[in-house]
Protein backbone atom coordinates (compact mmCIF):
# COMPACT_ATOMS: atom_id res chain seq x y z
CA UNK A 1 0.00 0.00 0.00
CA UNK A 2 2.48 2.63 0.61
CA UNK A 3 4.02 2.05 -2.74
CA UNK A 4 0.20 2.91 -4.14
CA UNK A 5 0.26 5.89 -1.54
CA UNK A 6 3.72 7.13 -3.35
CA UNK A 7 2.01 7.04 -6.43
CA UNK A 8 -0.84 8.85 -6.16
CA UNK A 9 0.49 11.72 -4.31
CA UNK A 10 4.09 12.28 -5.93
CA UNK A 11 1.93 11.61 -9.39
CA UNK A 12 -1.18 13.55 -8.57
CA UNK A 13 1.22 16.41 -7.32
CA UNK A 14 3.32 16.25 -10.29
CA UNK A 15 0.85 16.12 -12.65
CA UNK A 16 -1.21 18.69 -11.23
CA UNK A 17 1.65 21.01 -11.35
CA UNK A 18 2.40 20.41 -14.76
CA UNK A 19 -1.48 20.64 -16.19
CA UNK A 20 -1.97 24.26 -13.53
CA UNK A 21 1.32 25.89 -15.87
CA UNK A 22 -0.56 24.82 -19.21
CA UNK A 23 -3.73 26.92 -17.44
CA UNK A 24 -5.64 23.32 -17.38
CA UNK A 25 -7.69 22.30 -14.48
CA UNK A 26 -5.33 20.02 -12.33
CA UNK A 27 -8.60 17.42 -12.24
CA UNK A 28 -8.18 16.34 -15.54
CA UNK A 29 -4.64 15.26 -14.80
CA UNK A 30 -5.65 13.84 -11.54
CA UNK A 31 -8.67 11.91 -13.22
CA UNK A 32 -5.75 10.81 -16.11
CA UNK A 33 -3.65 9.31 -14.40
CA UNK A 34 -5.86 7.49 -12.32
CA UNK A 35 -7.44 6.03 -15.49
CA UNK A 36 -3.57 5.11 -16.42
CA UNK A 37 -3.02 3.56 -12.54
CA UNK A 38 -6.15 1.54 -12.66
CA UNK A 39 -5.46 0.26 -16.48
CA UNK A 40 -1.79 -0.55 -15.42
CA UNK A 41 -3.42 -2.85 -12.25
CA UNK A 42 -0.34 -1.36 -10.14
CA UNK A 43 -2.66 0.39 -7.08
CA UNK A 44 -2.60 -2.05 -3.92
CA UNK A 45 -5.97 -3.99 -3.91
CA UNK A 46 -6.45 -3.41 -0.36
CA UNK A 47 -6.35 0.34 -0.89
CA UNK A 48 -8.93 0.04 -3.74
CA UNK A 49 -11.15 -1.79 -1.26
CA UNK A 50 -11.07 0.75 1.05
CA UNK A 51 -11.48 3.28 -2.14
CA UNK A 52 -15.15 4.55 -2.00
CA UNK A 53 -14.53 5.21 1.91
CA UNK A 54 -11.53 7.37 1.08
CA UNK A 55 -14.07 9.28 -1.61
CA UNK A 56 -16.36 9.46 1.22
CA UNK A 57 -14.07 11.34 3.35
CA UNK A 58 -13.01 13.60 0.64
CA UNK A 59 -16.47 14.98 -0.39
CA UNK A 60 -17.00 15.67 3.55
CA UNK A 61 -13.84 17.96 3.73
CA UNK A 62 -15.02 20.01 0.80
CA UNK A 63 -18.83 20.53 2.05
CA UNK A 64 -17.40 21.34 5.55
CA UNK A 65 -15.17 23.72 3.84
CA UNK A 66 -18.28 25.09 1.88
CA UNK A 67 -20.24 25.07 4.77
CA UNK A 68 -17.42 27.16 6.49
CA UNK A 69 -17.54 29.69 4.04
CA UNK A 70 -21.44 30.34 3.27
CA UNK A 71 -23.87 32.33 5.52
CA UNK A 72 -27.50 31.50 5.01
CA UNK A 73 -27.61 35.63 4.47
CA UNK A 74 -26.10 35.28 1.31
CA UNK A 75 -28.41 32.24 -0.06
CA UNK A 76 -31.50 34.22 0.23
CA UNK A 77 -30.40 36.87 -2.21
CA UNK A 78 -31.03 33.96 -4.55
CA UNK A 79 -34.45 33.39 -3.73
CA UNK A 80 -36.56 30.22 -5.81
CA UNK A 81 -33.56 29.26 -6.97
CA UNK A 82 -31.72 28.12 -4.62
CA UNK A 83 -34.39 25.75 -3.97
CA UNK A 84 -35.30 24.99 -7.43
CA UNK A 85 -31.78 23.64 -7.87
CA UNK A 86 -31.75 21.10 -5.76
CA UNK A 87 -34.34 18.97 -7.72
CA UNK A 88 -35.73 20.19 -11.06
CA UNK A 89 -32.46 20.19 -13.61
CA UNK A 90 -31.74 16.50 -11.83
CA UNK A 91 -35.36 15.70 -12.59
CA UNK A 92 -35.57 16.84 -16.32
CA UNK A 93 -32.59 15.01 -17.03
CA UNK A 94 -33.72 12.15 -15.57
CA UNK A 95 -37.43 12.15 -17.20
CA UNK A 96 -35.12 13.42 -20.55
CA UNK A 97 -32.75 9.92 -19.98
CA UNK A 98 -35.91 7.56 -19.96
CA UNK A 99 -37.55 9.02 -22.51
CA UNK A 100 -34.25 8.73 -25.17
CA UNK A 101 -32.58 5.88 -24.05
CA UNK A 102 -34.51 2.93 -25.44
CA UNK A 103 -34.07 4.48 -28.67
CA UNK A 104 -30.22 4.42 -28.38
CA UNK A 105 -29.85 1.20 -26.05
CA UNK A 106 -31.88 -2.09 -25.68
CA UNK A 107 -33.23 -1.01 -22.68
CA UNK A 108 -37.16 -1.00 -21.62
CA UNK A 109 -38.81 2.02 -19.79
CA UNK A 110 -37.86 1.23 -16.01
CA UNK A 111 -34.20 0.59 -17.16
CA UNK A 112 -33.74 3.69 -18.83
CA UNK A 113 -35.27 5.62 -15.70
CA UNK A 114 -32.67 3.58 -13.92
CA UNK A 115 -29.81 4.47 -16.07
CA UNK A 116 -31.11 8.46 -15.47
CA UNK A 117 -31.32 8.12 -12.38
CA UNK A 118 -27.45 7.40 -12.30
CA UNK A 119 -26.70 10.05 -14.98
CA UNK A 120 -28.62 12.83 -13.32
CA UNK A 121 -26.33 13.87 -10.03
CA UNK A 122 -24.63 16.65 -10.30
CA UNK A 123 -20.90 16.49 -8.93
CA UNK A 124 -20.24 18.37 -6.03
CA UNK A 125 -16.70 17.27 -5.84
CA UNK A 126 -15.87 19.06 -9.24
CA UNK A 127 -18.38 22.09 -8.30
CA UNK A 128 -18.29 23.20 -4.75
CA UNK A 129 -14.15 23.61 -4.74
CA UNK A 130 -14.58 25.75 -7.95
CA UNK A 131 -17.29 27.82 -6.39
CA UNK A 132 -15.64 28.58 -3.74
CA UNK A 133 -12.72 29.49 -5.13
CA UNK A 134 -14.86 32.14 -7.35
CA UNK A 135 -16.07 33.11 -4.34
CA UNK A 136 -13.04 33.69 -2.54
CA UNK A 137 -12.02 36.23 -5.42
CA UNK A 138 -15.34 38.09 -5.37
CA UNK A 139 -17.18 36.57 -8.07
CA UNK A 140 -20.54 36.45 -8.24
CA UNK A 141 -21.03 37.45 -5.28
CA UNK A 142 -23.91 40.24 -6.00
CA UNK A 143 -26.67 37.69 -6.40
CA UNK A 144 -24.59 34.79 -4.30
CA UNK A 145 -24.15 32.56 -7.29
CA UNK A 146 -21.59 30.46 -6.09
CA UNK A 147 -23.03 29.94 -2.41
CA UNK A 148 -26.61 28.95 -4.47
CA UNK A 149 -24.52 26.20 -6.35
CA UNK A 150 -22.79 25.19 -4.04
CA UNK A 151 -25.94 24.12 -1.95
CA UNK A 152 -27.75 23.39 -4.87
CA UNK A 153 -24.93 20.71 -6.18
CA UNK A 154 -25.54 18.80 -2.50
CA UNK A 155 -28.97 18.69 -2.54
CA UNK A 156 -29.54 17.74 -5.83
CA UNK A 157 -27.68 13.91 -4.97
CA UNK A 158 -29.61 13.15 -2.41
CA UNK A 159 -32.82 13.67 -5.05
CA UNK A 160 -30.61 11.23 -7.18
CA UNK A 161 -29.79 8.80 -4.77
CA UNK A 162 -33.23 8.02 -3.76
CA UNK A 163 -34.67 8.07 -7.11
CA UNK A 164 -32.30 5.31 -7.91
CA UNK A 165 -32.94 3.20 -5.15
CA UNK A 166 -36.66 3.46 -6.58
CA UNK A 167 -35.96 3.09 -9.95
CA UNK A 168 -33.42 0.03 -8.57
CA UNK A 169 -36.08 -1.58 -6.56
CA UNK A 170 -38.68 -1.84 -10.06
CA UNK A 171 -35.90 -2.84 -12.08
CA UNK A 172 -35.51 -5.39 -9.84
CA UNK A 173 -39.35 -6.47 -9.59
CA UNK A 174 -40.17 -4.65 -6.40
CA UNK A 175 -42.33 -2.29 -8.29
CA UNK A 176 -42.43 1.04 -7.52
CA UNK A 177 -43.18 2.60 -3.79
CA UNK A 178 -44.77 6.16 -3.48
CA UNK A 179 -43.70 6.32 0.32
CA UNK A 180 -40.35 5.85 -0.17
CA UNK A 181 -40.76 9.22 -1.86
CA UNK A 182 -41.53 10.63 1.63
CA UNK A 183 -38.10 9.61 2.11
CA UNK A 184 -36.63 12.71 0.21
CA UNK A 185 -38.00 15.87 2.54
CA UNK A 186 -37.36 13.57 5.94
CA UNK A 187 -34.07 13.09 5.01
CA UNK A 188 -33.06 16.72 4.42
CA UNK A 189 -34.80 17.76 7.27
CA UNK A 190 -33.29 15.38 9.67
CA UNK A 191 -29.79 16.08 8.07
CA UNK A 192 -30.03 19.76 8.54
CA UNK A 193 -30.93 19.41 11.86
CA UNK A 194 -28.28 17.35 13.12
CA UNK A 195 -25.98 19.25 11.26
CA UNK A 196 -27.45 22.62 12.39
CA UNK A 197 -27.09 21.25 16.27
CA UNK A 198 -23.65 19.68 15.60
CA UNK A 199 -22.67 22.55 14.11
CA UNK A 200 -24.06 24.90 16.84
CA UNK A 201 -22.02 22.82 19.73
CA UNK A 202 -18.97 22.67 17.98
CA UNK A 203 -19.07 26.66 17.67
CA UNK A 204 -19.57 27.09 21.55
CA UNK A 205 -16.76 24.89 22.10
CA UNK A 206 -14.95 26.64 19.78
CA UNK A 207 -15.65 30.22 21.68
CA UNK A 208 -14.37 28.80 24.93
CA UNK A 209 -11.45 26.53 24.32
CA UNK A 210 -8.81 28.27 22.31
CA UNK A 211 -6.80 25.93 19.62
CA UNK A 212 -5.16 25.83 16.85
CA UNK A 213 -6.42 26.43 13.24
CA UNK A 214 -5.57 23.02 12.68
CA UNK A 215 -6.84 21.67 15.55
CA UNK A 216 -10.52 23.98 15.12
CA UNK A 217 -10.72 22.34 11.46
CA UNK A 218 -9.83 18.73 12.64
CA UNK A 219 -12.73 19.27 15.01
CA UNK A 220 -15.06 20.22 12.79
CA UNK A 221 -13.97 17.43 10.39
CA UNK A 222 -13.58 14.49 13.08
CA UNK A 223 -18.12 15.74 13.97
CA UNK A 224 -18.74 15.60 9.92
CA UNK A 225 -17.47 12.14 9.74
CA UNK A 226 -19.32 11.46 12.92
CA UNK A 227 -22.51 12.51 10.75
CA UNK A 228 -21.32 10.33 8.05
CA UNK A 229 -21.53 7.46 10.23
CA UNK A 230 -24.48 8.08 11.88
CA UNK A 231 -26.04 8.47 8.25
CA UNK A 232 -24.33 4.87 7.28
CA UNK A 233 -25.76 3.00 10.61
CA UNK A 234 -29.14 4.49 9.69
CA UNK A 235 -29.16 3.40 6.80
CA UNK A 236 -32.45 1.72 6.00
CA UNK A 237 -34.10 2.57 8.88
CA UNK A 238 -34.01 6.34 8.91
CA UNK A 239 -33.55 8.47 6.56
CA UNK A 240 -30.51 10.90 6.80
CA UNK A 241 -28.41 13.71 4.53
CA UNK A 242 -25.30 13.64 5.50
CA UNK A 243 -24.34 15.94 2.45
CA UNK A 244 -26.83 18.76 3.39
CA UNK A 245 -25.91 17.69 6.97
CA UNK A 246 -22.30 18.37 6.90
CA UNK A 247 -22.81 21.58 5.03
CA UNK A 248 -25.47 22.72 7.89
CA UNK A 249 -22.82 21.78 10.13
CA UNK A 250 -20.04 24.20 8.76
CA UNK A 251 -22.55 27.20 8.77
CA UNK A 252 -23.97 26.75 11.95
CA UNK A 253 -20.42 26.87 13.26
CA UNK A 254 -19.41 29.96 11.23
CA UNK A 255 -22.24 31.39 12.59
CA UNK A 256 -21.69 30.74 16.00
CA UNK A 257 -18.14 32.07 15.66
CA UNK A 258 -17.38 33.79 12.57
CA UNK A 259 -13.17 34.35 13.22
CA UNK A 260 -12.80 30.77 14.34
CA UNK A 261 -14.77 29.58 11.28
CA UNK A 262 -12.66 31.57 8.88
CA UNK A 263 -9.79 30.47 10.15
CA UNK A 264 -10.20 27.14 10.04
CA UNK A 265 -11.60 27.39 6.36
CA UNK A 266 -8.01 28.14 5.30
CA UNK A 267 -6.59 25.37 7.12
CA UNK A 268 -9.68 23.36 5.21
CA UNK A 269 -8.43 24.69 1.97
CA UNK A 270 -4.74 23.00 2.51
CA UNK A 271 -6.51 20.13 3.34
CA UNK A 272 -8.91 19.77 0.28
CA UNK A 273 -5.82 19.73 -1.72
CA UNK A 274 -4.26 17.04 -0.72
CA UNK A 275 -7.87 14.70 -0.67
CA UNK A 276 -8.73 16.20 -4.07
CA UNK A 277 -6.03 14.09 -5.71
CA UNK A 278 -7.09 10.84 -4.12
CA UNK A 279 -10.82 11.51 -4.68
CA UNK A 280 -10.11 11.65 -8.90
CA UNK A 281 -7.69 9.61 -9.21
CA UNK A 282 -9.59 6.78 -7.15
CA UNK A 283 -12.32 8.04 -9.22
CA UNK A 284 -10.26 7.40 -12.01
CA UNK A 285 -9.20 4.17 -11.16
CA UNK A 286 -12.44 2.94 -10.58
CA UNK A 287 -12.89 3.27 -14.41
CA UNK A 288 -13.27 0.42 -16.76
CA UNK A 289 -11.30 1.22 -19.85
CA UNK A 290 -13.44 -1.79 -21.50
CA UNK A 291 -16.88 -0.58 -20.10
CA UNK A 292 -16.14 2.80 -21.44
CA UNK A 293 -15.13 2.13 -24.94
CA UNK A 294 -17.91 -0.63 -26.00
CA UNK A 295 -20.34 2.09 -25.74
CA UNK A 296 -18.67 5.55 -25.82
CA UNK A 297 -20.26 6.72 -28.89
CA UNK A 298 -24.15 6.05 -28.13
CA UNK A 299 -23.11 7.65 -24.36
CA UNK A 300 -22.17 10.75 -25.86
CA UNK A 301 -25.26 10.76 -28.07
CA UNK A 302 -27.40 10.54 -24.99
CA UNK A 303 -25.75 13.26 -22.80
CA UNK A 304 -25.55 15.35 -25.40
CA UNK A 305 -29.49 15.04 -25.16
CA UNK A 306 -29.96 15.11 -21.98
CA UNK A 307 -27.58 17.93 -20.93
CA UNK A 308 -29.82 19.90 -23.09
CA UNK A 309 -32.63 19.16 -21.67
CA UNK A 310 -30.59 19.70 -18.05
CA UNK A 311 -29.58 22.73 -19.26
CA UNK A 312 -33.33 24.02 -19.82
CA UNK A 313 -33.94 22.72 -16.33
CA UNK A 314 -31.31 24.64 -14.89
CA UNK A 315 -32.28 27.92 -16.48
CA UNK A 316 -36.10 27.40 -16.00
CA UNK A 317 -34.93 26.91 -12.23
CA UNK A 318 -33.59 31.06 -12.54
CA UNK A 319 -36.25 32.64 -14.32
CA UNK A 320 -38.14 34.97 -12.19
CA UNK A 321 -35.04 35.94 -10.32
CA UNK A 322 -32.15 38.47 -10.02
CA UNK A 323 -29.87 36.66 -11.70
CA UNK A 324 -28.86 38.62 -15.00
CA UNK A 325 -28.42 36.40 -18.16
CA UNK A 326 -24.69 35.90 -18.33
CA UNK A 327 -25.27 34.30 -14.23
CA UNK A 328 -27.81 31.58 -15.81
CA UNK A 329 -25.67 30.71 -18.80
CA UNK A 330 -22.29 30.18 -15.97
CA UNK A 331 -25.15 28.36 -14.04
CA UNK A 332 -26.04 25.92 -17.01
CA UNK A 333 -22.48 25.26 -17.45
CA UNK A 334 -21.80 24.76 -13.63
CA UNK A 335 -24.79 21.73 -13.55
CA UNK A 336 -22.58 19.89 -16.23
CA UNK A 337 -20.10 17.72 -14.43
CA UNK A 338 -20.40 14.24 -13.45
CA UNK A 339 -18.43 12.40 -11.34
CA UNK A 340 -18.39 11.37 -7.65
CA UNK A 341 -21.62 10.16 -7.33
CA UNK A 342 -22.07 7.93 -10.72
CA UNK A 343 -18.68 6.31 -9.49
CA UNK A 344 -20.56 5.28 -6.46
CA UNK A 345 -23.59 4.21 -7.85
CA UNK A 346 -23.03 2.90 -11.58
CA UNK A 347 -21.65 -0.23 -10.82
CA UNK A 348 -24.99 -1.44 -8.25
CA UNK A 349 -26.89 -2.55 -11.13
CA UNK A 350 -24.32 -4.79 -12.46
CA UNK A 351 -23.33 -6.23 -9.38
CA UNK A 352 -27.16 -6.86 -8.72
CA UNK A 353 -27.28 -9.28 -11.85
CA UNK A 354 -29.52 -7.18 -13.76
CA UNK A 355 -29.17 -7.33 -17.41
CA UNK A 356 -28.75 -3.50 -18.09
CA UNK A 357 -25.81 -3.65 -15.57
CA UNK A 358 -23.14 -3.52 -18.02
CA UNK A 359 -25.14 -0.51 -20.17
CA UNK A 360 -25.79 1.26 -17.31
CA UNK A 361 -21.93 1.19 -16.35
CA UNK A 362 -20.58 1.51 -19.60
CA UNK A 363 -22.63 5.14 -19.53
CA UNK A 364 -21.50 6.25 -16.41
CA UNK A 365 -18.04 5.72 -16.70
CA UNK A 366 -18.61 7.52 -19.89
CA UNK A 367 -20.27 10.48 -18.03
CA UNK A 368 -17.13 10.87 -15.80
CA UNK A 369 -15.02 10.87 -18.70
CA UNK A 370 -16.91 13.41 -20.76
CA UNK A 371 -18.53 15.78 -18.59
CA UNK A 372 -15.73 15.84 -15.07
CA UNK A 373 -12.55 17.57 -17.27
CA UNK A 374 -14.90 19.55 -19.52
CA UNK A 375 -17.40 20.72 -16.95
CA UNK A 376 -14.74 21.81 -14.82
CA UNK A 377 -12.51 23.44 -17.51
CA UNK A 378 -15.63 25.46 -17.80
CA UNK A 379 -16.75 26.67 -14.74
CA UNK A 380 -13.00 27.66 -14.63
CA UNK A 381 -12.88 29.59 -17.82
CA UNK A 382 -16.70 31.40 -18.12
CA UNK A 383 -16.55 32.09 -13.90
CA UNK A 384 -14.08 35.18 -14.56
CA UNK A 385 -16.04 36.31 -17.56
CA UNK A 386 -19.49 35.63 -16.85
CA UNK A 387 -19.89 36.62 -13.17
CA UNK A 388 -17.67 39.67 -13.37
CA UNK A 389 -19.22 42.74 -11.71
CA UNK A 390 -20.98 44.99 -14.22
CA UNK A 391 -18.91 48.53 -12.95
CA UNK A 392 -15.92 46.47 -13.51
CA UNK A 393 -16.88 45.34 -16.93
CA UNK A 394 -17.93 49.16 -17.81
CA UNK A 395 -14.47 50.34 -16.43
CA UNK A 396 -16.39 52.09 -13.77
CA UNK A 397 -14.41 50.11 -10.51
CA UNK A 398 -11.02 49.57 -10.47
CA UNK A 399 -11.11 48.35 -6.91
CA UNK A 400 -9.85 45.18 -5.46
CA UNK A 401 -12.41 42.87 -6.54
CA UNK A 402 -12.04 44.00 -9.93
CA UNK A 403 -8.34 42.95 -10.01
CA UNK A 404 -8.79 39.69 -8.19
CA UNK A 405 -11.54 38.56 -10.82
Amino acid sequence: MILSLFLILFGGIAVGTAFGRLHIPALIGYLALGLALGAAGILDGSLLAVSADLRRVALVVILLRAGLSTRFSELKKSGSAAVLLCFFPALAEMCAVGLIAPLIFPLDTTESFLLGSVLAAVSPAVVVPRMLSLSERGLGSEHAVPQTLTAGASADDIFVVLMFGIFLSAAKGGGFSLVSLWQLPVSIVCGVAAGVLTGIEAGYFLRKVRLGNAFRFGLLLALSLGLAAAETALDGIFPFSVLLGVMACGMAAAKMCPEEAERAAKTGKGVWEIAEIFLFILVGAAVSLSALWSNLGRSALLLLCSLAVRSLGVLASTLGTKFTAKERVFCMLSYLPKATVQAAIGGIALSEGLACGETVLSVAVAAIILTAPTGAAAIELSGKRLLLPAQCENGEKTNETCGRA
